[in-house]
Order: C-alpha cells, then structure tokens, then sequence
C-alpha cells in the first residue's frame, strides 16, 4: 500500500476542520429585488402551487415547496393541503396581489381564490376566500414557503369557504351540499336527497346560467354566517331557514332539521327555484320570484303527500281587500313590509298569480315572456308604476293583469 505523507494529512485535515479558505456561498438574489419584483417573480410559482393542491396533484404541489428555504413552515402548508383535499375542485381561478412581509428576500402573496366544484356539469363559482402565502428564492427558483393567513398581525377579511376550517362536501347527481360541523352530516345527506329529486325539472325549466345546473347549497348555523361566507347583507325582515344569496342557497340547518316534512323538503324545493331562476327573471318584481319558489314549493309537497294551506290570502281575496296591483309592483325583498303576516299573505298572493300564468298562460315560455317584459322596461328603482305592470303583463301574456287576478281569485276559492 502506497504511503501518504503526513504533510499531506495535515493538509486535509486543516481542510476539513475549516481552516482552509471556505468557497464562498451564492448569495440570494432576491435581496438585491424590490419587493414589486419580487411578487413578479413569485406569483406564477405560487399560482401554479394552489392549482395543483385543488386539482389534487400533491407531487407537482411538493416540487414548487421551497423546503430547503429560510422559513419554510411545513404545518402551515400541510394544513393547507388538507383543506383542499376537502373539495372535488373543477376548476380554479386565482387573482393576486402584493403582501409586504419583513422576512428578508420573501414575498407575500395575497391570493382570492374562487371554484366550480365537481362533479360534471360543474357548479357556479364558489369564493373560497384569501390565502396569504410566503414565497422565497430557493436553488430551483422561487418556492412556496408558508400559508401566514392566520399569523399574528396578517390582517385579512375573509369570506367563502376560508371560513369553515374543515369543511366537508357532499356531491349527488345535481348538487353540491358544503358543511361544516358533524352535527350536520344528517342534515346534508337529506337535503342533497331533497335537491337531487328536485333539479332536473327546475334545470329544464328555467335554467339559464351554472347556477342552476349545479346548484351549491350551504348549511349554516344562521343568517348571519350566511352573510359572511357570500360577503352580502340580506336585508329580509321575515327570514326563513333556507335563503338565496347572489344565487347560491343556504340552509339554517338547526331550525330546518327541527321543522316536518313541509318546513324541510318543501325549502329545499323552494331555495332551489330561486337559484334556477335566478338569472331568468332579470329585473321582474318581487312576486314574480316568490310566486314561483311557492308554486314549485306546493308541487314537491303534493308529490310526497303534502301540501301548504292558503291561510292568509283567501279571506282577504273573498273580502276585496288586497291590492294585487300595488304588491305586484314592488322590487324589495318581503316587498318592503314589516308585519309577518301581511307578508305571508303577499307570498301567497304571488303563489295564485304565478300558478295561474303557469296553468292557463304558457307555462314556463310565458312566464319567461313576463320577465322579459319586466326586465326591458329597465326600471331605474325599486317600483314599477302601476301602468308598467298592466303593460307588462299585456306584453308578456297577452292578457290583463286584472284577468290574472280574477282567475287567481276564483283558483283560490277552489283550493280546499
């Protein structure tokens, strides 16, 4: 065996305890970048990182982690990995902006995410809210490095699914129900029963946008986490357990689990007529959308046996004493009245007037013709004038509106 000298030895030794010259080490381009340069960089790396956790594609996901990166925080992003493997995602769109962080060379990216959900045909958009995500400078280029959007001082408002941490989707034939608490597992498997029976002959009816192809539907504790997840103050005085809001429906599941056959299902029938039409009826007053949500509403209950008693408005028909004419004018949400049961008596008003054009005046066609009068008069407030209601109608139907209310009296009678 060839000897190596000791000098030699020496030599590597000092080598390897580092008291040689080290070679110096590549120093982060991205501190020489102005934090706009930066977002340039990072944000189609971080983009294409969320578009692969939504369409489940974890290894594409894993190769744009900076793991080996200053920061890197693997609970957060694996938290976040988590969250999307709880949604069939179809298709996802992503708008971003810049978030200022102080970790030397980083970049914030502040992304608001929305989604269609499976299966086909795909939902209308979903906001799943804003994500704060951390990219640096990594050997590869930029990476992802941390979700910070519940960080201590990242300051974001959030609406859409963001809001429920753990969220859960059931997905039927025609709907999609989101949840959150296991309390209502029940619920949702109930009311996506109720929705899949309930879609198709609302889809070929009225169906006019992804609304009401893949109708969504949100279980919430109560109005108001209704109005933080879509980001809309629903202004109702009288408010039920199931409302529509900018065409996605959400159901109070405590109060409608608590209800019988005809406050459950006959919501179900009834949200879900709003969000079908929701497109269809453009500009029509109030009761155009009411009327149909009660008449689809009293044709689900009659198929499993049920049906809604015309408590209010038949003592008020037979007495001359409600004014059709001036209800039907009116754009506002419980046409702008307060008493509950002048409203419900206005629901049931609408309910007569939208069966009768249904029956007797074109069926669907027709009641489309009616919103389209309606929605062409491009009405600038919240009220049509009496005059552009007869001429509606008259335009729509081809006949009066004192005809429809006539016939809307003597259908009344006849109810039992």
């Amino acid at each position: 065996m060839r000897r190596v000298p000791l000098v030699v030895f020496a030599l590597l030794a000092a080598g390897c305890a580092g008291g040689g010259k080290a070679a110096p080490s590549t120093p982060d381009p991205a501190l020489a970048m102005t934090p706009k340069a930066r977002f340039a960089a990072a944000k189609p790396e971080v983009t294409k990182y969320l578009q692969a956790l939504a369409m489940d594609k974890p290894l594409v996901a894993q190769q744009l982690a900076g793991s080996d990166a200053p920061g890197y925080d693997e609970p957060s992003l694996s938290a976040l990995r988590a969250w999307f493997a709880r949604l069939p995602i179809g298709q996802l769109h992503t708008t971003a902006t810049l978030y200022k962080v102080k970790q030397p060379g980083a970049v914030g990216v502040l992304v608001k995410m929305r989604a269609r959900l499976k299966p086909q045909p795909l939902s209308q958009w979903v906001e799943l809210g804003r994500r704060m995500i951390i990219a640096a400078h990594a050997r590869e280029g930029w990476r992802v490095i941390a979700d910070a959007t519940t960080r201590k001082g990242v300051k974001i408002k959030q609406q859409g699914l963001s809001l429920f941490p753990e969220p859960a989707v059931l997905s039927g034939k025609h709907s999609s129900v989101i949840y959150e608490e296991l309390e209502a597992t029940e619920a949702a498997r109930q009311i996506l029963s109720d929705a899949d029976d309930v879609v198709p002959a609302l889809d070929k009816a009225y169906a006019r946008d992804l609304a009401a192809h893949h109708p969504v539907i949100f279980l919430v504790r109560d109005e108001k986490q209704g109005e933080q997840l879509s980001g809309v103050k629903s202004f109702r005085t009288e408010v039920p357990d199931g409302f529509v809001l900018n065409g996605v429906s959400y159901i109070e599941w405590p109060g409608w689990s608590a209800g019988g056959p005809v406050e459950r299902d006959g919501t179900i029938a009834h949200e879900l007529t709003h969000v079908a039409s929701w497109t269809m009826l453009g500009r029509s007053p109030h009761s155009m959308a009411e009327g149909l949500a009660m008449y689809h509403q009293q044709l689900f209950l009659h198929s499993i046996g049920y049906s809604m008693p015309l408590v209010y408005i038949k003592p008020l028909y037979a007495s001359g004493r409600f004014p059709s004419i001036e209800i039907w004018r009116r754009r506002a949400s419980d046409w702008g009245i307060k008493n509950s049961q002048a409203v419900e008596a206005c629901y049931e008003d609408a309910q007569m007037m939208v069966t009768v054009i249904l029956q007797r005046h074109g069926g669907p066609a027709g009641f489309e013709r009616l919103a389209n009068a309606f929605t062409a008069m491009h009405v600038t407030g919240y009220d049509y004038s009496e005059a552009q209601v007869r001429e509606a109608f008259q335009r729509g139907l081809g006949v009066s509106f004192d005809q429809v209310v006539a016939e809307a009296h003597a259908y009344a009678a006849s109810v039992r």
